[in-house]
């Protein structure tokens, strides 16, 4: 019985020799929420009084903007995926408090789904808003032409075996 599995393990090994496990194989592409973070120097915990919401506009189906009454412009980003956010007509929000912020269990409503809200970026306006986000888009883009020029510029991997 020990020699069968130390047969198999030896096999496995043989095997592996010829493959190049490395961390160059994955490239980790940031989020939207970790771009706009690493951009803005916010931490996303800033927090929207529900009361003072006056509109909201779906960026895709994992970050929302959000318009207040006089009190700046908002970016919230789902944990994840909201399938029905770029679609919904209205949305709610759900809260311990009279807040919705980032980094808590705070969630933003949909007719189809509750979804977690990750964080929440604070902005003086609309277009500065949309401008951080377009910028954080366009560098993701870039890492994402990055990744795959480095990937297509990457030598085959041949098994050279006797």
């Amino acid at each position: 019985m020990k020699r069968s599995n130390l047969m198999i393990v030896a096999i496995a090994a043989a095997s592996l020799a010829g493959c190049e496990l490395t961390d160059e194989n994955t490239v980790s592409i940031p989020d939207l929420s970790a771009t706009l973070a690493n951009q803005t120097g916010q931490d996303g915990r800033a927090c929207v009084d529900k009361g003072d919401i006056r509109g909201f506009g779906a960026l895709n189906d994992r970050a929302l903007f959000v318009d207040t009454m006089g009190d700046g412009y908002f970016v919230m980003t789902t944990l994840w995926s909201c399938y029905s956010l770029d679609t919904a007509f209205q949305v709610g929000f759900d809260s311990r408090s009279y807040q919705i912020c980032g980094g808590r269990s705070d969630k933003i409503l949909t007719s189809d789904e509750k979804c977690l809200v990750k964080q929440v970026f604070k902005f003086d306006d609309r277009k500065a808003a949309h401008q951080a986000v377009d910028k954080a888009e366009l560098e993701r883009e870039q890492l994402k032409k990055a990744a795959e020029q480095k990937q297509t510029n990457k030598p085959e991997h041949t098994n050279q075996s006797a």
